[in-house]
């Protein structure tokens, strides 16, 4: 640092190299900053280095980049140039957005240089996935990760026996338990703490949130929250088992059927076309001879 507070100089280590070997150098801070206050940049962030020389200028749009009090003369060597003394400087630059950028990839890749699979970076580590660096500023984002962390629970769930027809319609929630050889067909969503037996079928067009779904058990184009589907039953198609229904082993709701806080015994069988609320469905007695 200068003796009036105004001038930093910083020296890269010799070592320093980008995650595909590439070096390091003192221009890839230079663009990276003059990148930062580049109005084309559009950066939020941009006024985190006003106290650098021209920088407010350069903001506003009545400089060019280049006049940047920023420059590196030579491959080791950055020197940053302040309008007033500002000892936080270093503070500063510790911020993701005065970190150097891999000037080829970004040439290269344009807007999707910092995209996973993608990005080149440097520093102490290398992250084994580059997605948990990613942010979240904007519903944009939120639902590109909210994509890909259903993509990886569709795929686990996948690897540990289920058969998920068309992963790209089905979405499954980080706390579903789905059982070995369970089908679930396209454009069904299985939510909250769900769990699902072993060979069960379920879908399409079908969405459960908070339901427990024994083994063998059919679930087609239905609605249902809250409620408990037993080993061997099916139910559907356009069933809505609204929470607190309780259905027996080996039931059956048929089609355009409602039910809300029913418990079924097993073997139950609600008709087509029906609507049953707070009761008990009780097993059929054995007729004479039976």
């Amino acid at each position: 640092m200068s003796s009036d507070g105004r001038i930093y100089t910083f020296h890269l280590r010799d070592n320093a190299r980008w995650s595909n070997g590439d070096r390091v150098t003192g221009e890839d801070f230079v663009f990276a900053l003059r990148r930062l206050v580049d109005p084309a940049t559009a950066s939020q962030y941009a006024q985190l280095i006003d106290v650098v020389e021209n920088a407010p200028q350069i903001v506003a749009g009545r400089a060019a980049p280049a006049t940047l009090g920023v420059s590196a003369p030579d491959a080791a060597t950055v020197i940053v140039r302040l309008a007033a003394p500002a000892p936080y400087l270093p503070g500063l630059l510790s911020f993701p957005s005065t970190c150097p950028v891999h000037r080829p990839t970004l040439a290269r890749e344009g807007t999707r240089f910092s995209r996973p699979g993608v990005m080149v970076s440097n520093g102490a580590f290398v992250l084994a996935d580059v997605w948990q660096c990613e942010g979240v500023n904007d519903k944009v984002q939120l639902a590109r990760l909210g994509a890909e962390l259903n993509r990886r629970t569709v795929e686990s769930a996948m690897r540990a026996g289920a058969i998920v027809v068309d992963p790209a319609t089905t979405w499954i929630d980080a706390d579903v338990s789905v059982g070995t050889d369970t089908v679930i067909h396209p454009n069904s969503q299985v939510l909250g703490a769900t769990t699902i037996g072993a060979g069960a079928v379920i879908g399409p067009d079908t969405t459960l949130r908070d339901m427990e779904v024994g083994d063998g058990a059919s679930v087609v184009r239905t609605h249902a929250e809250l409620s408990v589907v037993g080993a061997g039953c099916t139910v559907g198609p356009w069933a809505h088992l609204r929470p607190g229904t309780e259905l027996g082993p080996d039931s059956v709701v048929r089609s355009f059927v409602e039910t809300k806080n029913v418990v079924a015994a097993a073997g139950s069988v609600i008709p087509q076309l029906t609507y049953v609320g707070d009761t008990m469905i009780e097993a059929q007695a054995a007729g004479p001879g039976e």
